[in-house]
């Protein structure tokens, strides 16, 4: 086998719509078993559970509710047998009515923004203790993150959680009844946002789909001279949140890895092109040179964007063709490697992909030694970057897939036949077009999974594998 650039007539899907009024909804019902799971994966450990969320953080308790934090820090408290409670700011006790079953919403003036209003005197640890909290409570902090002994220098328990929330927590409940518990949503295996229903996966393949036609809609726009922000505006970004800045550089602003697009930096010839962006659920990324084709490059960055593309597309289709129910992310991650060789050789220097829910970066399997399963219900990133600045080169295609069973494939193509359409699309472009080759279970969620366009100013040539 070997590698080509390809030319290919067009993308999948491109005739295929999306009616976001016929989108599954996430109900009263859904809320409620999700609490319940919760309960249920930490019975006999814990007795009540707090979650933090705030602006960046704010996946957990959304999770939960419907609602995210916007300007302000909240709280969350689930109790078995309880109404649970949401401390909010000000501007948070509105939003909070919109959450589709009973609960006890409260405002915390101390959440609220400097100086707004205090009509009245709201403390916090009388909160916690009317909510149900005293010292014999068992509670799980569920942040965002947590930890291991590399972290720190002792093994002593971390939370990440704002100090002023902590202390009066503490005031409330022993110290030694507080446990990092963010593992209960986040842990690759047993978290509950790792393992998503098929209402869960059909959003996220309508937002990979958006995300991907928007990123291909701006490569399809770029010309010599337009700047970063001008092409930003081909996004034509909707009202539906985003996970993360959306991402248009050129040339030296592409190094600076999460840079915003800059309303001076102009594109030319042969500079690196990294456009990306991410609505909730889903990210799509592209990198590649703007040129037409090899001739536009000098002959020795010529000679090393062969080399480099070439092992960049086979590494890649390695991932696509190792990750399976199953499977640990030590194998993916060693049968990336046997192809690349040492991530940090070529120029890669974060994980071979990552979960992603609401959040752009829940948690990933794929490291050194990992002993973590991939399971049915997960939706994951192909995503490793490979970027050579001294060289002025980059390479990067990040998409999205889901991992779903037979039985959980039925569930979504009997809630969304169209979006389990678009995907069995993708998975036959990907075989016809590229040479990638997905196991059964791997339902891509965009319409530019596994494209390497090495040349941006011609976007009719890919990278494939070909037999001969």
């Amino acid at each position: 086998m070997r590698i080509i650039k390809k030319k290919i007539n067009s993308l999948p899907n491109q005739i295929k719509k999306i009616n976001e009024r016929e989108l599954p909804r996430i109900t009263a019902e859904d809320y409620q078993r999700r609490i319940n799971a919760l309960i249920n994966l930490g019975n006999g450990k814990y007795t009540d559970y707090i979650i933090y969320g705030d602006r960046e953080h704010f996946s957990n308790i959304e999770y939960f509710t419907g609602i995210d934090p916007r300007f302000e820090e909240a709280l969350l408290l689930i109790s078995a047998e309880k109404i649970p409670t949401l401390i909010v700011g000000d501007e948070g006790i509105d939003y909070s009515k919109r959450i589709p079953y009973e609960i006890n919403d409260i405002v915390f003036h101390g959440f609220s923004l400097p100086r707004q209003p205090r009509p009245t005197k709201t403390i916090l640890r009388d909160i916690l203790s009317e909510a149900g909290l005293n010292k014999k409570s068992k509670v799980a902090v569920i942040g965002w993150k947590w930890f291991d002994s590399r972290d720190f220098a002792t093994d002593e328990e971390q939370f990440d959680l704002p100090l002023f929330i902590y202390n009066e927590l503490i005031h409330v409940c022993s110290e030694n009844n507080l446990f990092n518990g963010t593992y209960l949503l986040q842990d690759n295996e047993i978290g509950l946002r790792t393992n998503l229903c098929a209402k869960e996966l059909i959003l996220t393949e309508v937002s990979g789909t958006k995300c991907s036609n928007a990123v291909h809609r701006v490569l399809k726009n770029l010309s010599e001279g337009i700047t970063e922000l001008e092409a930003s505006k081909h996004l034509m970004i909707d009202g539906d949140p985003l996970s993360v800045h959306s991402n248009v550089n050129f040339n030296k602003n592409y190094f600076y890895a999460i840079a915003s697009p800059m309303p001076d930096n102009k594109l030319k010839i042969g500079d690196v092109v990294g456009v990306g962006m991410a609505y909730r659920r889903s990210l799509c990324h592209k990198v590649g040179l703007f040129v037409e084709d090899e001739s536009q490059l000098e002959p020795k960055r010529r000679d090393n964007v062969k080399k480099i593309f070439e092992k960049y597309f086979a590494s890649m289709k390695t991932w696509y063709e190792s990750v399976k129910i199953g499977v640990t992310g030590m194998e993916v991650y060693e049968s990336v490697v046997a192809v690349m060789g040492e991530p940090i050789d070529f120029g890669v220097k974060l994980n071979l992909g990552h979960g992603i829910h609401t959040d752009e970066w829940l948690n990933t399997p794929f490291y050194k030694n990992s002993n973590e399963k991939l399971h049915s219900g997960m939706a994951i990133q192909c995503d490793f970057t490979a970027a050579f600045k001294d060289l002025n080169i980059g390479v990067h295609a990040e998409d999205g897939i889901i991992i779903a069973d037979q039985k959980l494939q039925n569930e979504i193509k009997q809630l969304s036949p169209e979006s389990y359409e678009r995907m069995l699309a993708r998975r036959e472009f990907m075989k016809n077009e590229l040479g990638i080759y997905l196991a059964d279970e791997i339902l891509p969620t965009s319409d530019l999974s596994g494209m390497v366009f090495p040349f941006v100013g011609n976007l009719g040539y890919v990278m494939a594998f070909v037999e001969h």
